[in-house]
């Protein structure tokens, strides 16, 4: 039987977020950083307590791509907020992307939401395991990815599973893709490791590269 989150649980789930991520690294100053000049800049934003395996080795591959990149946990995305919008309103020829995992998938919404009420559009969302589906692509996110998998009874946990995400507006081109609906092997990955493999690597960059070339 799955668990439905409620909202004492999402809360406590966040709260504990919010304080092992700001004990484990504290917010640096260094957590944003603007591009060195215009064009495509990916936010990356890893789970709980700052997990991601392997998001350095996704990072140089976005790198390679022309693209710039800034790794933040959960909260410091949602603080860098501000910091994003100032930068995108002095370069205006400047694409923010967004690549999220877990619970940051989560906090990547709040962001794209924070984004939206200072006017700026968020060209491409990659979400990989979005965890409680309380927040839904806010308007401003031209194309919106998210990768996930159904597990059943161990969804119960509500921390460590993927689900389906819904878009506000109709205007944002929406694509779920279940786990066992792509070629990733499903066998050998779990909600721990999806984010780390090269495979999962793959079909991140393959969405950045499809918008920078506006092909959807």
């Amino acid at each position: 039987m799955t668990i439905k989150p409620t909202g004492r649980i999402l809360s406590l789930f966040m709260v504990l977020a919010i304080g092992l991520t700001t004990m484990s690294s504290g917010l640096k100053a260094n957590d944003y950083f603007a591009p060195p000049c215009p064009g495509r800049h990916v936010v990356m934003v890893k789970g709980v307590v700052g997990y991601w395996p392997n998001v350095d080795h996704l990072a140089e591959a976005i790198m390679a791509n022309g693209m710039t990149t800034s790794i933040h946990n959960p909260l410091s995305a949602i603080r860098s907020a501000d910091e994003i919008a100032c930068y995108c309103r002095e370069n205006t020829r400047c694409q923010v992307s967004v690549v999220a995992y877990s619970l940051g998938a989560d906090a990547a919404l709040v962001l794209c939401e924070k984004l939206q009420e200072q006017g700026i559009t968020v060209d491409c969302l990659v979400l990989i395991e979005a965890t409680f589906k309380k927040n839904q692509v806010p308007e401003n996110v031209r194309y919106c990815y998210n990768l996930y998998e159904e597990r059943g009874v161990r969804d119960c946990f509500p921390a460590f599973r993927g689900v389906p995400v819904d878009a506000s507006s109709p205007a944002t081109v929406m694509t779920n893709n279940e786990l066992s609906t792509t070629d990733l092997p499903a066998r050998r990955i779990s909600h721990f490791n999806i984010a780390s493999r090269e495979c999962t690597h793959r079909v991140v960059l393959q969405q950045l590269l499809i918008c920078n070339g506006c092909v959807y």
